[in-house]
């Protein structure tokens, strides 16, 4: 009785299944709770986030169906009347307005001035090098009220040194922080300065990844830095842009200390934006389903612009797939030929590479002479310059800039 008790327990925790040469292997309930017992150490994780950013999330969007303030201690239930009543507010959409205005002056500028002083720096300056790095790096590093605190004297319309320097220019002084049209363009200004060095250092490790054999064929066929640099180093560093320009949006949107520390949202509203906007509902005028209702917009909002700019990576990465699979399909794949990533020049505004004969004319030496599509010339290697297994040398298909 007890061994048939056993046997039946042991058919019940153990399960065949067919292993990859078709035998069968028996998984004890042991082996399945170790194969799944790696998600056990989500759940920290997970936890935190359920605690400290969903229930947060989801208690806000639920506190936006109430008027709850101040003045009325208990929570009235509305509906969407908050939702309506801010589609009307006009000052909403100024605050809206700002943001944008924000976003579309930092995010283009930072990303283009970090990738600039990226590819700089990551020239060969020598031990000089390291000294640039840590000087554009260095803003970064400064805590953000403390660099707030800075600009607000460096902007200061009598003694700041914005308006010292621009005074040599024959400019005349200008109230940055006091004027409703130059007020939001100085927190811009301040903001580039603030976070272009992080954007840098992003820049920077992906260009470190950019294979030198690249380059050097580049060359071979006479392509000048313009020319090597939009099509070989940009189109390389696609997904560093695209990191780059998520973290920016999100910063774009999150900004607040800048604005409370220069203008607290002045003058007239014109440096207000949706984060102080908040605050300002929330925590001055203690309209707590206010608040939630803005806070509920604006995780949003986030929301929406992530998706967009995932579902474009999305299709960016497939196209980048499809492309390599024709490429391969075409017989264009370099293998073998002694010249590493060399299919990764035909990325964006350069011709594949075309296959040459196997008995392309050598010269005395048994090296391999070329002529470039655009005029330039080249040599490559001597008697053992032929791929490996014979593999043809390859026609590069750049053009001299």
């Amino acid at each position: 009785m007890n061994s048939r008790l056993m046997s039946d327990s042991t058919a019940m925790a153990v399960t065949p299944r067919l292993s990859a040469t078709g035998q069968a292997v028996a998984v004890t309930w042991r082996s399945r709770f170790r194969g799944g017992g790696v998600y056990l150490y989500l759940l920290p994780s997970l936890a935190f986030l359920a605690l400290f950013t969903y229930y947060p999330m989801g208690f806000s969007a639920y506190l936006s169906l109430f008027r709850w303030n101040v003045l009325n201690p208990e929570r009235i239930f509305v509906g969407l009347e908050n939702y309506l009543s801010l589609w009307r507010e006009p000052l909403f959409w100024l605050v809206l307005r700002n943001n944008l205005f924000y976003a579309l002056g930092t995010i283009p500028t930072t990303m283009a001035l970090a990738l600039f002083l990226a590819v700089l720096v990551n020239q060969n300056l020598g031990r000089v090098r390291s000294v640039y790095r840590v000087a554009l790096f260095y803003p970064t590093m400064i805590p953000m009220v403390a660099a707030a605190m800075l600009w607000v004297w460096i902007f200061n319309p009598g003694i700041g040194l914005f308006n010292y320097y621009t005074s040599f220019l024959g400019v005349p002084r200008v109230e940055w922080l006091y004027d409703r049209y130059w007020a939001l363009p100085a927190i811009i200004i301040m903001s580039i300065w603030k976070n272009f060095g992080y954007f840098m250092l992003i820049y920077l490790a992906a260009l470190q990844g950019v294979p030198a054999d690249l380059y050097e064929a580049a060359s071979i066929e006479g392509a000048g830095a313009w020319r090597r640099f939009w099509g070989i180093t940009f189109p390389l560093l696609t997904p560093a842009s695209l990191f780059v320009f998520v973290v920016a949006i999100i910063s774009s949107f999150q900004v607040f200390d800048q604005v409370f520390v220069m203008t607290q949202g002045g003058p007239a509203d014109q440096t207000n934006v949706l984060t102080f906007y908040i605050y300002q509902n929330a925590f001055r005028f203690w309209d707590i389903g206010m608040g939630a209702t803005l806070t509920t917009i604006f995780i949003c909002l986030l929301l929406v612009l992530i998706l967009v700019v995932f579902r474009y990576v999305g299709r960016v990465e497939g196209n980048g797939e499809e492309a390599h699979r024709a490429r391969g399909e075409r017989g264009e794949a370099v293998g073998g030929d002694g010249l590493g990533g060399v299919e990764r020049l035909a990325v964006r505004g350069l011709r594949p590479p075309e296959r040459r004969l196997a008995d392309q004319p050598r010269g005395d030496q048994g090296e391999l002479r070329f002529q470039g599509s655009g005029g330039g010339a080249g040599v490559l290697g001597g008697p053992d310059a032929q791929g490996e297994g014979g593999a043809a040398p390859f026609h590069l298909g750049l053009d001299p800039a």
